[in-house]
């Protein structure tokens, strides 16, 4: 008998997850931790930087990351169409231009995505994928 929960990948598609701000995926929280562990914060070194997140839900905690960083670049990647289409309409109504969100699964993200990024986060993604994508 197979499993009847909806998934993408492993990831379960049968509802949205709640929109969460997880602080210590803010960069400033980052480069605390990193300090305290004698990192130089890549943002610190030059006046813009970059971070993805991968797995973001609706990508509310990118989207306060935006805002409060304008010099900042964020991507968010998840691959539920109805936590992207969520996430973006509030990009929208903000009028935030410093942000994109792609709904994608890891394996068309990875095949997609090019150059480097300062900081790059994930929350329970080794929980909730197949073991392919881990």
């Amino acid at each position: 008998m197979s499993d009847p929960t909806p998934t993408i990948d492993g990831y379960v598609s049968d509802n949205l997850y709640p929109s969460m701000l997880h602080k210590c995926f803010q960069a400033p929280w980052m480069d605390a931790a990193l300090a305290i562990n004698g990192v130089a914060p890549p943002r610190y070194q030059a006046d813009q930087f970059s971070l993805v997140d991968l797995g973001c839900g609706d990508g509310l905690g990118l989207i306060l990351a935006a805002a409060s960083h304008p010099q900042g670049q964020f991507i968010g990647m998840d691959a539920a169409p109805d936590h992207i289409a969520r996430g973006q309409d509030i990009i929208d109504a903000l009028g935030l231009s410093n942000i994109r969100l792609e709904c994608s699964t890891f394996a068309e993200f990875s095949d997609d995505i090019e150059g480097s990024a300062d900081y790059v986060t994930t929350n329970g993604v080794l929980a909730w994928v197949n073991p392919e994508n881990r």
